[in-house]
């Protein structure tokens, strides 16, 4: 079952604030490594939003640096310049 990344998060030792956990999935979103869907339960009157993550955004979980830096390499390989890109990306990392 889904749960809430504020609700999860605030379980760590050293949670941080919820601000910045939801600026941390609006950045997320604006790049398309996460989705929002709402779910309506048929039992209930109620509608909650469930966060998936897609695949770009298990493609940037792959890649070993900062998620904009995975996203200009990912561009790179769109363009079919992908060796350029990641020499690109290895000099700001």
């Amino acid at each position: 079952m889904f749960e809430d990344p504020v609700r999860v998060l605030s379980r760590a030792i050293e949670s941080p604030d919820d601000f910045s956990i939801c600026a941390s999935m609006e950045n997320l979103i604006s790049i398309g490594a996460l989705k929002l869907k709402k779910v309506r339960f048929a039992n209930e009157m109620l509608e909650k939003i469930k966060v998936r993550v897609t695949r770009l955004g298990r493609f940037y979980n792959e890649i070993p640096c900062d998620i904009k830096l995975g996203k200009f390499i990912c561009f790179g390989y769109f363009f079919d310049c992908l060796v350029d890109a990641i020499t690109i990306a290895s000099i700001f990392s």
